[in-house]
């Protein structure tokens, strides 16, 4: 079981987008903004949405727009609500049927310019469907696969199954088979619609699941159909339909959509969009896709006309292009960029290609935008993942040159931009995860509970449930949002979401053992997926200690630091700040003797009987043998290419052939061991020890309770009194001014972070391509620290965990206390020298209980006073002479430039650029230093 809840995270940082009250203690352990909830994954829903209508009135983006610019600057946090339309909540067939029933002789359907279907038709031909699908046996609740080729009967067969009450499932014939058969098996549809042509293609299915074949020319066979007043009965909150995404399981995943959601969107742009009888609207996109459902619905629930595409024009740049120039201008044309890309490639110039574009499905490329604009008359850049109804907010974009942003809140939703760390509403302008509430957010994922509670959760007021949607963003003052990126690995390509680890997952079915990494590859000609793949490593990579080990053995071999001075041989420690090379030798020689000083001092003055876990080059243990006080030194490390490093330096030693490490020091050595965990302390329990070192590998630990069991291991093999130090700890509440540090650094050298990893020849490299200070932006620089502090894979602790750890009582928030812990200290590392070492991390020394007695509880903390400067403080403390004194918020001059730095960028105009926010923050930090208080 774990403990820590909410510790237990890796690196939950916090980017640019505090939003706490400058005065509020934040707890140790803070509850997330949102907890868990979800629905049972059934087409009949177990809960309800709050009442919110979403039929009549009059809508417009702009009403949504300044909502959300008035609930915004009013509490200064990111949050912006769509207009709230009054009427009420009505099932998608049932607007269709209000429709088909006062205009019956409208069309409905076309195909390349050919009426196939009037309203009347069509809603005879839903009604048998729908009368056939009882017949079969299905009930309301059910769900209904829809496998069919794109013509009429697609769209006949979608209403029939919303008629009978079922949810649709519409699965692609271009799919494989074997994922079709994944869907039908996931989904437990009662029933498939396809056609005589398809039906040979399905995968076996169930005795229970019924096939009808549905080929144009069906009827009612004398069985009923549901009235109109049959489906109004039906509960608007029931599933609608259930649309498969990638799943990063290797399966992929239903999103159950339920009438109420699907019908505000398609109100939503109907309004937007002015749908209306006459109105001709282009279905280019695959019903597995949900922008087919505003596609299809949205027409059709305003008396407007479907232009179905077929699937092999839809694909074809050239074939589209003509059937456009076939059928003249439409009203509204959907599309995902790719899709526009294709037509523009082909030379479609028509400046009135349709009254009404939309792109969605992933970001608004800058190099077609302009090609974009002109060729409707109006360009909508549309916003939503498939969890929430399809579209949350959506923009009219109108310069061909301006940048794009993906716009205001839709109807009767609501976003907001919440901390990746807290979960805490961020303040505008704040770089954050979008959560999106409302009407339009979906029931679940079909039989995923713990994904839906993961992804689908309680959060800040303005909504019962939100859905995390993983996209990095940020509201403006305006009330549109940017769209910054993603947290996580999920990638968009040509506007299908993909989780790369559903690909990964296939391919190590596919190569037993082999080490895999799927990326997105994008250029001018294509988008692709590509997969890198490693052979099998030598070792057993189940085995974490063993693969800690390569890592580690890889890195001490480089020999990249190794100089004149033996004991100072610092391979291996890469500088964040300088790519490819290792830090300069007196940060690292401060770094060091700074770190001896500090374990001396923690042991009294002198330690005795030192134990080094994790004593790597020995950089640390040749100079705490050195010591007058030390009799015995141990030294263990998980890396042998370490130790033997160690092992041969003192056996050059004891020969007399290495003049930095006496002959008597050498003789210190008691033991080196490799291949030793930093938990496992208890190997040398019986060493007396009076000293443990852990210097410098907290960083690499796997988790929060392996930090406690190391801890607990070095106190329980220390004698009564010792001594452990835990040195340089990555400094959790640091991490953002380490990382827009570091990346700042690049971007103002003209460099682009790009990561890290080996090149070909096995060595470690920091990944950086050249930049143009003078033109890259302020906001791709924020979203770029925002991606870091969301990616970082190494553990960095917050200093109040440790705390916890040593307190008194049962712990904070049930993290159960050390035993035999007497009492602990925790130090800002020293030094002189501006590092990564001295700026960004902490040490920790704790020591053993004399006795079993448990310590006392700290004293209660008293009340805090607020003093206005060094000359106010040196008065009231020689007033009252306090026994003791704690200070709190003391601002450290060394991370002075990097506070500078993050309030410069969350105030960057959008069109700011680096190269202004350098200038912004080098004028902050001469001034702070011109104003520097005197000493007192």
């Amino acid at each position: 079981s774990d403990p820590w809840p909410q510790l237990r995270r890796r690196s939950q940082p916090k980017p640019l987008d505090h939003g706490h009250d400058p005065g509020q203690r934040r707890s140790l352990n803070p509850p997330r903004a949102y907890d868990s909830h979800s629905h049972p994954p059934t087409a009949k829903r177990r809960g309800s949405h709050p009442t919110m209508p979403i039929a009549g009135g009059n809508g417009a983006p702009a009403a949504a727009t300044d909502h959300a610019v008035a609930s915004s600057n009013s509490t200064g946090r990111a949050v912006a609500y769509g207009a709230k339309v009054p009427g009420s909540v009505e099932r998608l067939e049932v607007s269709f049927s209000r429709v088909a029933g006062a205009q019956p002789a409208a069309p409905a359907v076309s195909i390349d310019g050919e009426v196939r279907l009037s309203y009347a038709a069509l809603e005879s031909m839903a009604a048998a469907i729908a009368a056939r699908l009882a017949s079969a046996g299905v009930k309301p609740g059910d769900f209904v696969g829809v496998f069919m080729h794109r013509d009429e009967t697609l769209i006949a067969s979608l209403l029939g199954a919303l008629k009978a009450g079922a949810a649709y499932v519409p699965l692609d014939p271009i799919y494989p088979k074997e994922r079709v058969g994944m869907m039908l098996e996931d989904a437990g549809v009662k029933a498939v619609l396809t056609s005589s042509d398809f039906a040979a293609s399905l995968p076996t299915l169930s005795e229970d699941t019924a096939v009808l074949l549905v080929d144009g020319d069906d009827d009612a066979d004398g069985v009923r159909g549901p009235s109109n007043e049959d489906a109004k009965a039906l509960d608007p909150q029931d599933l609608a339909y259930a649309l498969f995404t990638s799943g990063s399981t290797g399966r992929p995943k239903a999103v159950l959509m339920h009438h109420a959601g699907a019908a505000n969107t398609v109100a939503a742009f109907g309004r937007a969009l002015s749908y209306g009888p006459g109105t001709v609207s282009l279905c280019l996109t695959t019903v597995c896709f949900d922008i087919s459902v505003v596609e299809i619905f949205g027409p059709l629930c305003h008396g407007g006309c479907i232009e179905l595409v077929p699937s092999e024009v839809a694909r074809d740049g050239v074939a589209l292009a003509e059937l456009l120039g076939r059928i003249g201008p439409v009203d509204v044309f959907s599309a995902t960029p790719a899709s526009w890309r294709m037509l523009l490639e082909v030379g479609l110039k028509s400046p009135q290609m349709a009254r009404f574009g939309i792109t969605a499905g992933e970001p608004l490329p800058r190099d077609i935008q302009p090609a974009m604009v002109a060729a409707v008359g109006r360009l909508i850049n549309a916003y939503g993942p498939t969890e929430t109804a399809i579209y949350a907010t959506f923009a009219e974009i109108s310069d061909p040159t301006a940048p794009v942003t993906i716009g205001a809140t839709l109807d009767n939703m609501v976003c907001c931009v919440v901390s990746v760390d807290t979960g805490a509403v961020v303040n505008v302008g704040d770089v954050g995860e979008l959560l999106i509430g409302g009407i339009g957010v979906a029931d679940g994922y079909l039989g995923r509970e713990a994904l839906t509670a993961e992804r689908f959760v309680e959060g800040p007021a303005g909504a019962e449930r939100w859905y995390r949607t993983g996209d990095l963003c940020r509201l403006r003052p305006d009330g549109n949002f940017d769209y910054l990126g993603r947290i996580d690995a999920q990638v968009k390509i040509r506007g299908y979401r993909v989780e790369c680890g559903e690909v990964e997952i296939v391919i190590a079915q596919a190569v037993p053992n082999a080490i895999g990494q799927v990326v997105v590859v994008k250029d001018a000609a294509r988008d692709a997926l590509v997969a890198y793949c490693a052979s099998p490593s030598r070792v057993d990579t189940s085995d974490e200690l063993a693969a800690w080990t390569e890592v580690y053995d890889h890195a001490y071999a480089q020999a990249d630091a190794i100089n004149a001075d033996p004991t100072l041989n610092f391979s291996g420690y890469g500088n964040t700040f300088t790519p490819g090379a290792v830090h300069a030798v007196p940060t690292v020689r401060e770094w060091v003797e700074g770190t001896v000083a500090r374990v001396e001092t923690a042991a009294g003055g002198s330690p005795r009987r030192i134990l080094e876990m994790g004593c790597g080059n020995g950089m640390i243990g040749l100079r705490l043998a050195a010591l007058a006080s030390t009799e015995a030194y141990y030294g263990a490390d998980i890396s042998e290419e370490a130790i033997r490093y160690v092992r041969d330096v003192v056996e050059r030693a004891a020969r007399g052939e290495v003049p930095k490490v006496p002959r008597n020091v050498a003789a210190r050595f008691a033991g080196l061991e490799a291949g030793v965990g930093a938990h496992e302390a208890a190997r040398f329990a019986n060493a007396n020890l009076d000293c443990i070192v852990c210097n410098g590998v907290s960083m690499y630990f796997p988790s929060l309770r392996y930090t406690f069991d190391v801890v607990q291991a070095a106190l329980d093999a220390l004698a009564p009194g010792g001594s452990f130090f835990l040195g340089d700890v990555r400094a959790l509440p640091k991490h953002e001014h380490f990382i827009a540090g570091s990346r700042f650094h690049h971007a103002a050298a003209g460099r682009k972070w790009r990561g890290g990893g080996r090149d070909s020849q096995g060595q470690d490299v920091q990944l950086v391509e050249p930049a143009t200070p003078a033109k890259d932006k302020a906001v791709d620089l924020s979203a770029a620290v925002a991606r870091g502090l969301a990616r970082e894979k190494e553990l960095l602790m917050d200093p109040a965990f440790f705390a916890a750890i040593a307190g008194a009582g049962e712990g904070d928030g049930g993290v159960p206390r050390l035993r035999g812990c007497g009492g602990f200290r925790i130090d800002l590392k020293r030094g002189a020298i501006d590092s990564e070492f001295s700026c960004y991390r902490y040490d920790v020394t704790f020591w053993k209980a004399t006795s079993d007695v448990p310590s006392p509880p700290p004293p209660a903390c008293p009340e805090l006073a607020t003093w206005a400067g060094l000359a106010a403080a040196r008065d009231a403390l020689t007033a009252q002479a306090p026994a003791a004194i704690g200070w709190h918020s003391v601002p450290d001059r060394r991370l002075r430039h990097d506070d500078e730095l993050i309030a410069a960028l969350r105030a960057a105009p959008r069109d700011a650029t680096v190269v202004d926010v350098k200038a912004t923050v080098d004028a902050a930090v001469a001034r702070a230093q011109a104003s520097a208080a005197a000493p007192c």
